[in-house]
């Protein structure tokens, strides 16, 4: 077996924990900010999703409970609508403001992975484990159309910001760049040596990475997909991943509860600490760049503080 050189640890100030949400009772499996940042939304296996506010930041509100495990959220990107995927292989949309559910849409046949929602044209994407991709309107409460091409379950989609393109992540080891207007496979990207667990593009498009099980990052330029480097070896696998809003700053969640802070600019770790007791299940900045989130298989949602002032220069 070849040698492995895994990486090294950076401890650094740069995130402070402003506050441990513990009010769910099983693993949180999806956050995600609203287009504003006012609210965080955390869904749980225990079937709940809960909100948070920075001007209530000792609480965390349920907003809905249900027996179903909730497995993927997103916000809509204008609106204060929150769609959450399911085990049930469902995704409900609801409306935060008054609480009433607005639609249930059915269509795959595994359990939800992932959401994203386009901006552009009001088009919610679902990954799932059953290989496909789906593509959703509000008006509709089945796929408009499905993408094949995966081999095996999706794992996580990301919305290109400037073209109508989604990067998906899969077990089958690959990530695919999918055309939404012409709903075609445009490429196929190999790189990773197990599964590709997590993918996002950087907000300016100029940057694709992507992560896995084989404790990898790669890097690809987000214009030609040209493969630019590999970040690894990490201690353990690569569950999620996200981009500062401003930055070329990449956070990344590990299963080891490892939260590491790439500088893609150096190619450099600049921070790492222990955000979990458990498996890192999801990472995500707030649209402002001032605050990182991250979930855990712990049952805890960790709000941490940024502080730019603390990232070496390059």
């Amino acid at each position: 077996m070849p040698h492995r050189s895994y990486l090294q640890a950076q401890p650094s100030d740069m995130l402070q924990l402003m506050v441990r949400l513990q009010e769910h009772s099983s693993s949180v499996r999806a956050i995600a900010w609203s287009a504003g940042g006012k609210l965080l939304a955390s869904a749980s296996r225990d079937g709940s999703i809960r909100l948070w506010s920075e001007q209530d930041p000792l609480k965390h509100p349920l907003f809905k409970q249900s027996s179903i495990w909730n497995t993927a959220l997103v916000w809509h990107p204008q609106r204060d609508l929150l769609a959450c995927g399911t085990v049930d292989r469902q995704i409900y949309v609801w409306d935060v403001d008054s609480h009433e559910l607005i639609t249930t849409m059915f269509g795959h046949t595994g359990r939800l992975t992932d959401l994203a929602w386009s901006a552009q044209d009001d088009m919610l994407v679902s990954a799932s484990a059953d290989a496909t991709i789906g593509i959703w309107r509000l008006e509709r409460n089945s796929p408009v159309a499905q993408m094949r091409g995966h081999r095996t379950a999706v794992t996580a989609i990301s919305l290109a910001p400037n073209t109508p393109l989604l990067a998906s992540a899969s077990e089958d080891m690959t990530i695919r760049i999918w055309d939404l207007k012409q709903r075609c496979l445009r490429t196929t990207l190999r790189k990773h040596e197990w599964y590709a667990s997590s993918v996002a593009w950087k907000p300016d498009g100029k940057l694709l990475a992507s992560g896995g099980l084989d404790q990898n990052i790669h890097l690809w330029n987000g214009i030609n997909l040209e493969h630019l480097a590999v970040y690894g070896y990490h201690h353990d696998w690569i569950r999620s991943m996200s981009w500062h809003p401003e930055r070329a700053l990449l956070a990344c969640g590990c299963k080891d509860g490892l939260l590491w802070i790439w500088d893609a600019t150096a190619g450099k770790v600049v921070c790492t600490l222990q955000a979990h007791t458990s498996s890192v299940l999801q990472v995500t900045w707030s649209p402002n760049g001032r605050l990182l989130a991250s979930s855990g298989e712990d049952g805890s949602v960790a709000i941490w503080t940024f502080s730019p002032d603390s990232v070496p220069t390059s």
